[in-house]
């Protein structure tokens, strides 16, 4: 059995998601099409469409259809880190606070923006997905690395 299970059943769909993703990805940000599911419609109520937007990211939809828990990845991702942070002194410590520079996909609400948290790896991780649950993208130890100033990405405060 791998050390990783979850990281290796990701690794074993990646050409079929990455594929799909890029799909979807186009269908939001070029053709503006939204996913929408149907709810029952309350006739008497003109204003009801019918159907709510689908909030949920592309990377969880996928995640989903390829029964991939991310949460699971996500602790195996920090197991490696850790490993590799053990195994080589310049990889960024993730016990030690710092500011860190978390960015946002085509899509998404923040798309454009970035957030600075500051915290360890883990803590400031955390704090992302309390404030803004999935929808976001990136996780990096500087600006120049998130390409703040590439992309002329504009902080969220």
């Amino acid at each position: 059995m791998s050390k990783y299970p979850e990281c290796e059943k990701l690794s074993q769909v990646r050409d079929k998601s990455q594929v799909i993703g890029e799909f979807l990805d186009w269908l939001v940000c070029e053709k503006e099409i939204s996913l929408v599911r149907f709810t029952d419609r309350d006739t008497d109520d003109p204003d009801d469409p019918g159907y709510e937007f689908i909030n949920t990211s592309i990377e969880r939809l996928l995640a989903e259809f390829f029964e991939i828990d991310l949460n699971k990845v996500e602790k195996e991702k920090c197991t490696m880190l850790g490993e590799l942070r053990e195994a080589h002194d310049n990889v960024v410590p993730m016990d030690k606070p710092q500011d860190w520079y978390f960015t946002f996909g085509c899509g998404q609400e923040h798309a454009g923006h970035y957030c600075v948290i500051h915290g360890t790896y883990i803590g400031a991780r955390e704090e992302m997905f309390r404030r803004y649950g999935g929808q976001w993208s990136m996780q990096y130890p500087s600006a120049d690395a998130a390409g703040v100033e590439r992309w002329e990405l504009k902080e969220l405060k």
